[in-house]
């Protein structure tokens, strides 16, 4: 969930400006890669330590008993990512509107910056599954903390089959970034 919100934010910095990718590259670029994994340490050694681990069903490892735990730790994160996303993904198709000329023509850019913006609309189609496949998900959190002991079956398969296509749409974009990446060498 966290490539996530990295792909939005290198995608929002394309789209802004292609100018200053490279800075934005290698001041950020240690937070892609620690705040996952720091997160989810800490996340981690706190539940082992306080003992919230434990049977909790087809969905999570956080116990039933511990629903707030749970929106906290994990769907409010996601949530919250999520909604960065959209941002993201809504004010660069803005962005792209108002300088749909400018950017299509490629006319006053190089050929780096040119390959840079190539690569922004091949990242947005990732925010775009994401986004999609995000929603079937929280649907059926939500529903089971109204209703915690009367789980909807199809709102169960939903998620489950949304969570497998992210992965599967996931690799078409990348299988086809290496096709456009191979033609262009």
């Amino acid at each position: 969930m966290f490539f996530t919100a990295s792909y939005a934010w290198y995608l929002r910095q394309l789209i802004k400006n292609p100018r200053t990718v490279n800075d934005c590259r290698s001041k950020g670029a240690y937070l892609y890669y620690v705040l996952p994994f720091v997160y989810g340490a800490i996340v981690a050694i706190i539940n082992v330590s306080i003992g919230l681990y434990g049977p909790a069903g087809f969905w999570c490892w956080v116990t039933s008993n511990h629903q707030v735990v749970r929106w906290l730790q994990f769907y409010f994160v996601v949530a919250l990512i999520f909604v960065f996303n959209l941002w993201v993904y809504i004010s660069t198709a803005k962005a792209l509107q108002k300088h749909n000329v400018r950017v299509r023509s490629f006319s006053n850019m190089s050929e780096a910056n040119r390959k840079e913006i190539r690569l922004g609309y091949r990242i947005a189609l990732y925010l775009l599954i994401f986004i999609v496949c995000a929603i079937p998900g929280f649907a059926n959190r939500f529903q089971n903390v109204l209703r915690p002991n009367n789980s909807i079956f199809a709102m169960n398969i939903l998620e489950l089959v949304f969570i497998v296509i992210q992965g599967f749409l996931n690799a078409i974009v990348y299988h086809f970034n290496m096709l456009t990446d191979r033609a262009r060498r």
